[in-house]
């Protein structure tokens, strides 16, 4: 079994720095949309996508 320790279950928040996870959060749309558009934006735009990917990371911990 796994045991998550902290506050709420932000397990699934903290994998990359949790961008895709706080956007969805904040968008209403489900995670998996986020990362799937994550993904393609990776395949079509490599070095765009980990800048704006890296600079949301940012906001959403200054945010927080």
């Amino acid at each position: 079994m796994i045991q998550h320790h902290g506050i709420g279950d932000t397990s699934h928040r903290s994998f990359l720095l949790g961008a895709c996870a706080q956007a969805a959060g904040q968008s209403g749309l489900p995670p998996i949309a986020i990362r799937a558009a994550a993904v393609v934006a990776l395949c079509l735009w490599l070095q765009l996508t980990i800048a704006l990917y890296c600079v949301a990371a940012v906001a959403f911990r200054l945010r927080a």
